[in-house]
């Protein structure tokens, strides 16, 4: 079962979808991970799992979680035993629901164990692709883990395989190799499309809450100056602020942009083939998440977009949505043919 919850910040009540209550308990979740651990793992990294479930069971803070444990998780991420994956990453997922969690996440920032296994996410189990997903989905329960997950600088995939290597190998793949730059926030976006993208209701709703979270989260962004002599000014501010000035005089990362651009694609082909057989919820974090993105991305979606933007969206108008989606549409709708009608106006 997955939750709104309120996120207070500079004064205002901002809610992200998490997975919690019906969906996990830290003391199931915890009790499982033990037991798994004891029948395939060694006494050593049964250690390392009672350090994890004191921090879980909220009985340690976050310093128990240290480079010993980060090790026993890029063990299991590597190893062939899904159980275990499964099993570790529902105990992820609640601990991604604390604030200190992020200190533990910043530990794997050289051999990005976590992140490296949630990029093959294709080729995961479908149990495994949905515990992924729903951790992802709860690291956006406080700011710093939201930050971790959309952290766009780039790495070299592949990095948690490399310790297994001795150094001429090592050296050979460096030099003959051209390995692949990703990010994490591209990897979370990913997740989310492949979610969005599959035939599984339960990958729908996890992909339209890590979509609706993306697109709910405040984003950097800096005020275009009017004249050379102008400082640029920073802020945080949501998607959907922007709308009023269809993010006139506003600029975001590119690198978020095109984040944007690719779910905001991903969501308006996903109602136009299937809007009718998804769940009222997935409709509606999917709309929102569209209605935020779209004063962000308007010239290169209608750009890239796959066929006839305006057409396919009303043609949503005849699906029998709920008053609340039905006012989305409407809003996406106006929203297109506002900034149809202005940049039809300048070529004049």
């Amino acid at each position: 079962m997955s939750s709104l919850h309120d996120m207070p910040k500079n004064g205002e009540i901002k809610k992200m979808v998490l997975f919690d209550k019906g969906i996990l308990d830290k003391q199931t979740e915890i009790s499982m991970l033990m037991k798994q651990t004891k029948a395939q793992w060694s006494d050593d990294d049964l250690k390392r799992v009672k350090d994890l479930q004191k921090y879980t069971l909220d009985k340690e803070d976050s310093w128990v979680l240290d480079e010993a444990l980060m090790k026993f998780v890029g063990d299991v991420l590597n190893s062939s035993s899904s159980e275990t994956k499964i099993k570790l990453f529902r105990v992820l997922a609640v601990c991604a629901l604390k604030e200190t969690f992020v200190t533990f996440l910043h530990q794997d920032r050289q051999r990005r164990h976590v992140m490296n296994y949630m990029n093959n996410f294709s080729d995961l189990s479908l149990s495994e692709q949905k515990t992924v997903a729903i951790f992802i989905c709860n690291l956006f329960s406080h700011h710093q883990t939201q930050s971790w997950v959309l952290y766009f600088s780039e790495w070299s995939e592949g990095a948690s395989n490399r310790e297994r290597l001795n150094d001429e190998e090592c050296i050979k793949n460096l030099m003959f190799e051209n390995p692949e730059t990703t990010s994490n926030a591209r990897i979370t976006c990913k997740v989310a499309r492949l979610c969005l993208e599959s035939l599984n209701p339960s990958l729908h709703d996890y992909g339209s809450a890590i979509a609706y979270n993306i697109a709910t989260r405040d984003t950097k962004v800096m005020q275009r100056p009017v004249s050379q002599d102008e400082t640029l000014d920073t802020d945080d501010i949501k998607n959907s602020s922007l709308q009023a000035s269809n993010g006139k005089n506003m600029a975001t990362l590119r690198a978020y942009d095109a984040i944007a651009l690719e779910l905001c694609i991903c969501i308006l082909m996903m109602l136009k083939k299937s809007a009718r057989n998804l769940q009222e919820v997935v409709q509606w974090r999917c709309l929102q998440a569209a209605v935020n993105f779209l004063p962000l991305i308007q010239s290169d979606l209608k750009h890239y977009y796959p066929g006839s933007l305006q057409q396919d969206i009303n043609e949503l108008m005849d699906v029998p949505f709920s008053n609340r989606n039905s006012s989305l549409v409407l809003e996406l709708l106006a929203n297109v043919t506002t900034y149809n009608n202005t940049t039809s106006n300048n070529t004049k």
